[in-house]
C-alpha cells in the first residue's frame, strides 16, 4: 500500500487542483432541473375516471353492496359454512375500482368526465353523491324482493299448480 500512495496522489492531484482552478470561473454549478412528466392522454382520462368515482362515493357504494350481498349469501342454501366469511375477507373494493376505470373510461369522452365532475363537486352533486349510496341498497333490496316473487311464481307455473 505504500508504494501505492504516491502513484494515486499523483494521479489525483493534478485533477483536485485543475478543479480548484476552475471551480472560481465556472459560475454557478447547473442544478438538474426537476421536469415534470407530461401526462399522456390516457393518464388525464383514468385520472378523472378516479377523480370521478372518488366523488360519486363508488368505494362506499361498493361497501355496501358487498354488506348487502354478504346477507344474501346467509339465506342461500348449499354454500358451504364460512363462505360469506372467505368472500369478505377476499373481497378487494381497491381492485373493485381497478376494474371499473377503464369501463368509464371506454365510454365516457373527456368533455362528459369534466361535466360530470362539475356536477359532483356542486351541492347538489354532493347532496347525490350522498344520496346515492343508499338510493342502490334500497333498490338492491326491492330487486331481490321483485327477484324472488317472480321466480317463486314461474316456478309454480312450471310445475302445474
Amino acid at each position: 500500500m505504500p508504494k501505492l500512495l504516491p502513484l494515486l496522489l499523483a494521479c489525483i492531484a493534478p485533477s483536485f487542483a485543475l478543479g480548484l482552478f476552475l471551480a472560481p470561473h465556472l459560475g454557478t454549478p447547473v442544478v438538474a432541473q426537476d421536469k415534470q412528466p407530461v401526462e399522456t392522454e390516457d393518464q388525464r382520462l383514468e385520472r378523472k375516471v378516479r377523480e370521478l368515482l372518488v366523488a360519486m362515493h363508488t368505494r362506499d357504494i361498493s361497501k355496501r353492496g358487498l354488506e348487502a350481498m354478504l346477507g344474501a349469501f346467509d339465506k342461500m342454501p348449499g354454500l358451504p359454512k364460512g363462505f360469506g366469511a372467505r368472500f369478505q375477507e377476499r373481497f378487494d373494493l381497491d381492485h373493485i375500482v381497478d376494474l371499473t376505470v377503464p369501463i368509464y373510461m371506454k365510454h365516457l369522452e373527456e368533455s362528459t368526465l369534466d361535466a360530470t365532475l362539475a356536477f359532483f363537486a356542486s351541492d347538489e352533486g354532493k347532496k347525490l353523491a350522498e344520496q346515492q349510496v343508499d338510493i342502490m341498497i334500497e333498490s338492491m333490496q326491492i330487486g331481490q324482493e321483485y327477484g324472488a316473487k317472480l321466480g317463486a311464481e314461474v316456478a309454480e307455473e312450471l310445475s302445474g299448480k
